[in-house]
């Protein structure tokens, strides 16, 4: 919590608004996905679906893969986990207004969780093909019944580790234009798993780390990605870590208010 707040005073120090980008792409991503200026019809039933997960007092095998858990299984209620593990509204929009913006035609998440993220995905993208992977087996079952009770027919769920379901995933699909990063938060997995989509991900797409400054280690791993030379936007919004790779044009790098 203490390294969190420092990152946090850090960032805000060094954090800038949108004013201050003279690149006329940046801007415009900027100010229609970071800084929303347009109009947006954001989907009501993921939080519909949130709603009903608050307050579900079922108890399920919960399977921690996580930086604290590294496999444990114990049993925890719906509502309990999806109160710690549910990325907040906010959060949940800007992904919606990212894929609305970019349009990929297929997208990777890494952390499904109970499916609320990938459900803002799939709205925003009906006619892309949205690739899950859990390694909680019955954290997945709750997400797959929301999927099919919502009829986001597009998303398909992978159970399994991410260890040992990435490289098959990734190799068998086509090119990913969004990939979203949550989960396993320590340095080596982190860097690992960008390292092992990167290869795979289209000439325009773009990679999302979730909480860039949740610990010493997932800082280190940004920066770490931040050395990739072929790089050409990278945007720190603090909870969110964006790559963005564009051909033709110099790299710019960017500490923002999201």
């Amino acid at each position: 919590m203490i390294f969190r707040i420092l990152a946090l005073i850090k960032f805000l120090f060094h954090a800038k608004t949108r004013w201050h980008i003279h690149s006329p792409f940046v801007y415009d991503f900027c100010s229609q996905v970071i800084r929303q200026s347009g109009y947006y019809d954001y989907p009501e039933i993921p939080e519909t679906i949130r709603q009903k997960l608050l307050h579900d007092d079922t108890t399920i095998f919960f399977t921690d893969h996580g930086a604290k858990g590294k496999g444990k299984i114990d049993r925890r209620e719906i509502r309990r986990l999806a109160r710690r593990s549910l990325l907040p509204v906010r959060q949940c929009r800007l992904l919606y207004r990212l894929a609305s913006y970019l349009q990929p035609d297929v997208v990777l998440e890494l952390g499904t969780s109970f499916g609320i993220t990938s459900m803002y995905l799939a709205d925003a993208l009906p006619h892309a093909q949205i690739f899950t992977i859990e390694g909680c087996p019955e954290t997945l079952d709750v997400a797959k019944k929301n999927f099919a009770h919502t009829g986001f027919g597009h998303i398909s769920p992978v159970e399994g580790r991410f260890e040992d379901r990435l490289d098959e995933v990734i190799g068998s699909i086509a090119r990913p234009g969004l990939v979203f990063i949550d989960g396993n938060h320590q340095y080596e997995p982190t860097l690992r798993y960008y390292r092992t989509i990167r290869p795979f991900l289209s000439e325009q797409g773009v990679i999302v780390l979730h909480d860039v400054h949740w610990s010493h280690e997932m800082e280190k791993a940004w920066k770490e990605v931040l050395k990739d030379p072929e790089i050409t936007l990278s945007l720190d919004l603090f909870r969110f870590g964006i790559v963005i790779f564009r051909k033709g044009m110099a790299r710019q790098d960017f500490v923002l208010y999201a």
